[in-house]
């Protein structure tokens, strides 16, 4: 990394000819091959999503990668595990709102970002078993009605 001056003699038995050469070397940061994204996940469910696809234009260089979170609950797979690296994405109720995961790619010079924005958002609540929905109650009898689990 740097810039170099190389010096260029040229001689013909008679005559020289002094030159010099600049040469500049430089690092090309890493790129995230994915577009970016914005997911929704409902409050207490969960969602798997891929860590995005990366890649470094110089040959040979080692990519690491590591991840900021402002939120919600966020585990993230270990990459040596041998299958894809993910992130699993579980928003608590108290984490409804927009999120952000950020990515930082690092090839030992250059770190490049890549930000996930989340939306977790609430569902309205529904009964989890088929109900009657209507009734008769006759009067001056006493009624009990069975409720659906919600």
């Amino acid at each position: 990394m740097g810039h170099y001056s190389i010096p260029l003699t040229l001689f013909d038995g008679d005559l020289t000819s002094k030159y010099w050469l600049s040469v500049s070397v430089d690092n090309r940061p890493p790129a995230w091959t994915f577009p970016t994204l914005t997911i929704e996940v409902a409050l207490l469910k969960s969602v798997v999503y891929p860590i995005p696809l990366y890649t470094d234009p110089d040959p040979g260089a080692t990519l690491s990668w590591t991840c900021t979170k402002n939120n919600p609950t966020v585990t993230m797979t270990d990459c040596s595990t041998g299958g894809i690296p993910s992130i699993t994405i579980t928003p608590s109720i108290s984490e409804a709102g927009p999120h952000t995961v950020v990515f930082h790619l690092f090839d030992g010079i250059d770190t490049t970002d890549y930000t996930l924005t989340i939306t977790a958002y609430n569902t309205a609540p529904y009964f989890m078993t088929a109900f009657q929905t209507s009734y008769t109650s006759y009067i001056n009898s006493p009624t009990s009605y069975p409720l659906p689990q919600i």
